[in-house]
């Protein structure tokens, strides 16, 4: 049995160097592990050296203190994506990281499990040139040719999430720090599979724009392992302008902008759009004002002396007459930490019995306790489901007579 198992290492090993690589990442020696943790410091090196295989109090204790899902340090095989977000990992992050890596590893396990990945948007290329305006127009004409693919017409997009999902990259939120990074785009070819990462601290018109702009990294620059944006309106890049001309025309098509401008007879002449011709387009194309003040720039109908004006002083005022003459500012949700899709997905992988109850819930990173009953409910049909709702109310109902007697007497 041992010359079989040669080379495989414990289970007590394979905890103990998650743990000690987590240790290290956040830049903690033992002592400063063990104290969070309320263990000693001989216990924490026998656990880290594999020597001694953790009480399961113990490995909870070691998990909440890291900031790591408990099943991240069970798993001998680690996280493809985990190496690749090395780059912007730090210890005020990490945490966050690894409850985003444990989304993406359900994601594409429960896709796998159930043979229902996306087949991948064309991916598009782009014609050398030393004109700017010549490949802002590929752009545009890319930007088109996929609200035609998608069938989405040139009206603005309702729910962005839903169909850049359905074109085949999948959209996982995070919630890291408000200064850190806007996205990412990683490619996981291990799984056939692309993957967004959207920060969900960004306000939300703010992360509206970041799903687009990596679903335009995922068009045109799909061969990169992965693209981390950090301030996209500062791009430095051509894949990072790209992206931004794509996201911008994706949002905002010509075609809708220029309807707009007729149907309230605005000049497209620079320096003549009113103040209220801007509010009515944030709202109606559900951008901010710097996202709006760049696309009509780009499309000859302000100076730059417009733009820059609305990108620096204009974009508060106008939030200023938002608040004046409207009940409610545009304010779009923020990115799911799992889309509708990927619960969907999980709840049909319940309801076929492909997966069990604990695992379900703890895809849908929920407690067994808060949703057990609907999970049990899920697999019956509604008849049977209102006749077991009913029993569990006439319980809940008599517990509740009882308790109020005795509190009574």
């Amino acid at each position: 049995m041992r010359e079989q198992n040669a080379g495989v290492p414990s289970l007590a090993e394979v905890v103990g160097r998650r743990i000690r690589d987590l240790r290290e990442r956040r830049g903690w020696s033992q002592s400063e592990l063990a104290r969070r943790a309320g263990i000693g410091i001989s216990t924490l090196s026998e656990i880290e050296s594999g020597q001694s295989a953790p009480r399961l109090d113990t490995l909870v204790a070691l998990a909440q203190a890291l900031g790591a899902p408990l099943e991240s340090f069970l798993r001998a095989e680690p996280n493809p994506l985990e190496a690749r977000l090395r780059a912007v990992e730090n210890p005020e992050n990490l945490h966050a990281l690894q409850q985003w890596l444990e989304r993406c590893r359900r994601y594409l396990e429960v896709e796998a499990l159930l043979l229902k990945r996306k087949p991948s948007a064309p991916l598009y290329s782009l014609k050398p040139t030393r004109n700017p305006k010549d490949e802002l127009e590929q752009i545009e004409a890319i930007a088109g040719q996929e609200r035609r693919r998608l069938h989405i017409g040139a009206e603005p997009i309702e729910d962005p999430v839903a169909v850049i999902e359905e074109a085949g990259l999948r959209v996982v939120g995070a919630d890291l720090p408000e200064n850190d990074i806007d996205g990412a785009f990683i490619a996981v070819p291990e799984c056939e599979a692309s993957v967004a990462l959207i920060n969900r601290s960004k306000p939300p018109l703010r992360q509206r724009f970041t799903l687009a702009h990596e679903y335009g990294h995922f068009l045109l620059h799909r061969d990169s392992e992965v693209i981390f944006d950090y301030t996209m309106f500062n791009a430095s890049s051509p894949a990072e302008r790209q992206a931004n001309a794509f996201a911008a025309a994706f949002l905002m098509p010509r075609e809708l902008i220029e309807r707009i401008y007729d149907e309230y007879g605005f000049s497209r002449r620079r320096g003549q759009l009113p103040m209220y011709g801007w509010l009515l387009m944030v709202r109606r194309l559900r951008v901010s004002a710097q996202t709006l003040a760049w696309r009509l720039y780009n499309l000859g109908y302000i100076s730059e002396v417009e733009r820059d004006w609305m990108l620096h002083e204009g974009a508060p005022l106008l939030k200023e007459m938002e608040r004046a003459f409207y009940d409610e500012p545009v304010a779009p949700p923020r990115v799911p930490t799992l889309s509708d899709r990927a619960r969907a997905l999980i709840l049909h992988a319940y309801g076929t019995e492909q997966m069990t109850a604990s695992a379900a819930t703890n895809a849908l990173e929920r407690t067994l306790t808060a949703v057990q009953e609907y999970l049990t409910a899920a697999r019956m049909p509604a008849e049977r489901a209102k006749e077991f709702f009913e029993r569990i109310r006439m319980v809940e109902h008599g517990s509740k007579n009882r308790a109020e007697a005795v509190g009574g007497q």
